[in-house]
């Protein structure tokens, strides 16, 4: 994982940034859902086609997926489209969590803005005491 520290000079100013955070990553959900939808469409066709073809004959479907696991990594090797429906599943889900986050700094932030530099000294002082 890699981070970054950043420096901003106002709330404002982090509040910009959250935002266009917010929005790169709604974007980048959105192409992996469309990506997802499209695998879907292509793995629903390749099986109506497969059982047209086969039409009710008892011939095996290479459908399996071989993984094999590396510690923590888990690799598939040659991987069917519900393999790669289930990863694609994974990270919208794990970016939908990053936008639901992000969103909630954004809303405490968007608070703190609003609040005068003599209430932020008053609640600080409070929490310190």
């Amino acid at each position: 994982m890699v981070y970054q520290l950043k420096a901003y000079g106002s709330v404002a100013e982090l509040l910009g940034a959250v935002s266009t955070e917010i929005e790169l990553a709604q974007r980048h959900m959105q192409e992996v859902v469309n990506a997802s939808n499209e695998i879907r469409k292509r793995s629903e066709r390749a099986k109506r086609l497969q059982q047209a073809f086969l039409n009710g004959s008892k011939v095996p479907t290479p459908t399996a997926s071989h993984g094999i696991r590396m510690g923590e990594l888990d690799v598939v090797v040659n991987a069917g489209s519900d393999d790669q429906l289930l990863a694609l599943d994974l990270m919208i889900h794990a970016q939908n969590e990053r936008i639901v986050a992000l969103q909630k700094i954004q809303d405490s932030l968007t608070k703190l803005q609003a609040k005068s530099p003599t209430e932020l000294l008053n609640e600080i002082s409070c929490l310190v005491i």
